[in-house]
This record gives structure tokens, C-alpha cells and sequence, in this order.
């Protein structure tokens, strides 16, 4: 049986469906979160998963919404806090010369 048999959602629903961002569900079918990685496929424009995708991805079973949505929400916390000390003791934010957009050159007449 493959993710394509399975039960299919999209990203957006599960985002919804856990109350985190649609970029946080993307980025676990990319990056994974404590080293798994959400399956996924792409069809057309949109992005789909199964139900028990994200059971395996969650690591339980029969993991419960409100539980997943909590884990979640550690894992943001857990990323901000590394985010603020990259601002705080090195410097690393939005005014950062990696941040700032360049700017546009005139075209050349």
C-alpha cells in the first residue's frame, strides 16, 4: 500500500486540521521534524497527503489532533528560541545584510 491508496488530504487541511501554518506542514514534507519526514506528492498546484501519513509522521498511531498540535507548537517555540540568540548574541536578524533586499539598478538607458 502506498500514500497514494491512502486516505488523501491536502497540506492546507492538515494545517487547518492541526492549527499550524500551511509553510510549517510544507516544511516537514521537505525538511522533517526529529528525523522524520512528512510523505507527500504534488498534484497540479496542490499538495496532498493521506491521514495515516501523518500518523506515521507523528510517530503514534492514533495520535489525537490536540497532542500533534502541541508538538507542534513546542517545535515553534523551540525555533524561535534558536532564532532570538542568533539575534541576540550574533547579531543574525532582519536588519542583517543577508536580510536586506538589493536594491533595484536603473535600467540602462
Amino acid at each position: 500500500m502506498t500514500i497514494h491508496d491512502e486516505t488523501r488530504v491536502s497540506l492546507r487541511e492538515v494545517a487547518k486540521d492541526l492549527d499550524v501554518t500551511y509553510q510549517t506542514v510544507r516544511r516537514w514534507t521537505e525538511f522533517g521534524s526529529n528525523g522524520r519526514v512528512l510523505e507527500a506528492y504534488r498534484f497540479g498546484r496542490t499538495w496532498y497527503t493521506s491521514r495515516e501519513a501523518v500518523r506515521r509522521f507523528a510517530g503514534k498511531p492514533m495520535l489525537e489532533p490536540e497532542t500533534f498540535r502541541q508538538q507542534a507548537q513546542q517545535e515553534h517555540r523551540r525555533v524561535k528560541s534558536v532564532l532570538k540568540t542568533l539575534r541576540d548574541k550574533h547579531g543574525i536578524g532582519k536588519d542583517h545584510p543577508w536580510h536586506k533586499k538589493t536594491a533595484k539598478q536603473p535600467a540602462p538607458a
